[in-house]
């Protein structure tokens, strides 16, 4: 019997609540053909978490499977998760776990070890069509390197816009309102709703709060279009507002 794991290194489920494992055990016989209508069981053993606080444990979606016709028991095996309070003492940003997996079929074993990681790492995912071949036959495999982790995932960012809509940005052809506008814009569209904040302090005689911290970005363009050049250029003031503003609607 053969058993092998598709990745063996995941994402943790307070990363990726869907992150999940295809084990496949495969029965051959002596000649090295697949067997089908064989019962293979599945256990979980030697859970080690390094002392990291892990709120779920792993576990396997089913104990047990039948071979197919090509000679393949497969089940489904999902990581633990770790604490994502950051408040906790015993949080970490660099949480790793790790068990064994058995497969057991007609008392032959077989083991093999699974991770899981709530940081940035490299796992290889392969898959080969079809599944059984025979000598000079073409079978397509497909390896994929990904790389994964809480750490990739990133934080909430908060973002002051701080725009001049002095009479000088009438000038020039297109106008440097202009070009400052699609600017603003092609970066709020690099920005994430879901996560991030934008808000815009605008400066011309005076400068003030023109859109408080929001995630409707939608709002956010339309105030970069209604700006309009005037006045001179209250360049300290606008930067000591954008501050108090961020301080003001800071992200607890």
């Amino acid at each position: 019997m053969l058993l092998s794991a598709n990745p063996q290194s995941m994402p943790s489920r307070d990363v990726n609540p869907s992150s999940v494992s295809t084990l496949r055990a495969k029965v051959i016989d002596e000649k090295g053909n697949p067997v089908g209508g064989e019962d293979v069981t599945f256990s979980i053993r030697n859970t080690d978490t390094g002392g990291f606080v892990q709120v779920s444990d792993p576990y396997l979606a089913e104990t047990s499977a039948e071979t197919d016709g090509d000679g393949h028991a497969t089940v489904r095996f999902y990581p633990g998760a770790f604490t994502t309070d950051r408040e906790d003492p015993e949080w970490s940003g660099s949480a790793r776990g790790g068990c064994d997996v058995v497969a057991t079929w007609n008392g032959t074993t077989r083991t093999i070890p699974l991770t899981w990681e709530n940081y940035p790492y490299l796992s290889v995912e392969a898959e080969a069509v079809p599944g059984t071949v025979n000598v000079t036959d073409t079978v397509d495999v497909t390896v994929r390197l990904r790389g994964d982790g809480w750490a990739l995932q990133p934080d909430p960012i908060d973002v002051i816009l701080v725009m001049d809509r002095s009479g000088s940005m009438a000038d020039d052809n297109p106008s440097r309102i202009s070009s400052a506008k699609t600017a603003a814009k092609t970066f709020v569209a690099e920005m994430s709703p879901a996560r991030d904040r934008i808000g815009l302090v605008q400066y011309g005689n005076d400068a003030s709060c023109a859109l408080h911290l929001t995630h409707d970005y939608s709002s956010v363009n339309t105030t970069i279009n209604a700006l309009t050049p005037s006045g001179w250029t209250a360049t300290r003031k606008a930067l000591y507002t954008s501050i108090q503003e961020m301080i003001a609607h800071s992200n607890p």
